[in-house]
């Protein structure tokens, strides 16, 4: 069994609800944006995440998503991106903030 690449995003109507899943998130991956989530784990980590929001949501009012990604490392990424002066590298010590933003788009608002 391999690590895969995951990508956490959640919409909590209620603050008290919002506050623990915050708490089970935060350990185990990297805020990325607010309620957005990256982390590199072995899937049976995070089938056991899944395990433990399941009785922290209602349901019916909130919504955690989770996507199983490529790497950061092939991102774009626009703006401010990993500005804070932070290095972050996968298990095989590439960066993860490798991506760029894609030549013709960036020639297209170099003109404009």
């Amino acid at each position: 069994m391999h690590t895969q690449h995951y990508l956490l995003c959640y919409d909590i109507c209620d603050a008290k609800r919002l506050s623990r899943v915050h708490r089970y998130v935060s350990p185990l991956m990297l805020m990325i944006q607010y309620s957005v989530y990256y982390a590199e784990l072995m899937p049976d980590k995070m089938a056991y995440l899944v395990k433990k929001l399941t009785p922290l949501i209602d349901a019916k009012q909130d919504d955690i998503r989770i996507y199983c990604i490529d790497s950061l490392a092939n991102a774009t990424l626009l703006g401010q991106c990993g500005a804070q002066g932070i290095a972050m590298f996968d298990s095989q010590g590439r960066s993860m903030w490798g991506g760029q933003l894609a030549k013709s788009e960036q020639n297209k608002h170099d003109n404009d």
